[in-house]
């Protein structure tokens, strides 16, 4: 139970809802269509009464959201699975039709802390990411305060968006009040560390932002590792006006 509970709080943070109950409703279709086959060729004889039955059990254990997920997260390969879930859920689903959508008005935000090359190469591997930690978490629990959604991370680059999954009208002045929180969040926070074993010199930490506006087309990337992705023009303007501004 504990395992499938972390399954499920991952799947969440990987997905937006939306798409979670599309990528269900397209396992949901399969294992029917796949349910419908098992008895027409049961009704032909053409399996033994074992093989068919054995078959059966293996679909038995996607009957949940939690399971069925896993068709979206299990890697493409000739190999079967550990697992030894049916050939089509192994690979990922790909007869269904892509699930993505275009959001006409949305904003997204790069931020990276500036000067983090520098301190980690002075630091322990345990001190980074104690710092990085720190900081998602409390980004994070702004994120959920003004309603914008968290993209991920890639190495201490934050990423987070307004006006997706859900329309927001104000969405690009719900992101500029989580950035400037964000911006006396990230202050307070590397203030509070300094002190710290093994911290010092994060008081001179600090952090840049990059925000745009734009329409941005996203979706479930399926392949080894699948994933929620953004593309367009208005996430490369955010990444160029992060990575070339001033903290």
């Amino acid at each position: 139970m504990r395992a499938a509970a972390r399954s499920t709080n991952i799947v969440e943070q990987m997905f937006p809802a939306t798409f979670r109950e599309r990528m269900f409703r397209d396992a949901k279709k399969e294992e029917e269509m796949r349910r419908a086959e098992e008895q027409q060729t049961r009704k032909a004889g053409r399996d033994h009464r074992g093989s068919v039955k054995n078959r059966l059990s293996h679909l038995s254990e996607y009957v949940n959201p939690t399971h069925r997920m896993k068709q979206f997260l299990v890697p493409k390969s000739k190999v079967q699975p550990d697992f030894n879930v049916p050939e089509a859920i192994a690979t990922g689903g790909s007869a269904s039709e892509p699930i993505a959508d275009l959001f006409p008005n949305t904003s997204i935000m790069f931020c990276d802390i500036v000067g983090f090359t520098a301190w980690c190469a002075e630091h322990e591997a345990n001190h980074v990411f104690h710092l990085l930690e720190t900081l998602c978490w409390e980004f994070d629990e702004l994120a959920k305060l003004y309603n914008c959604f968290k993209l991920g991370t890639i190495g201490d680059c934050y990423i987070a968006a307004t006006g997706l999954p859900d329309p927001q009208e104000d969405h690009a002045t719900l992101l500029a009040e989580f950035c400037e929180e964000c911006r006396r969040k990230m202050h307070e926070v590397v203030i509070s560390l300094e002190n710290q074993p093994g911290m010092e010199g994060s008081a001179k930490l600090s952090m840049r932002f990059g925000i745009h506006s734009g329409p941005i087309t996203a979706g479930v990337l399926r392949g080894q590792k699948s994933r929620f992705e953004l593309f367009g023009d208005t996430i490369n303007v955010a990444s160029r006006m992060e990575s070339t501004g001033h903290p």
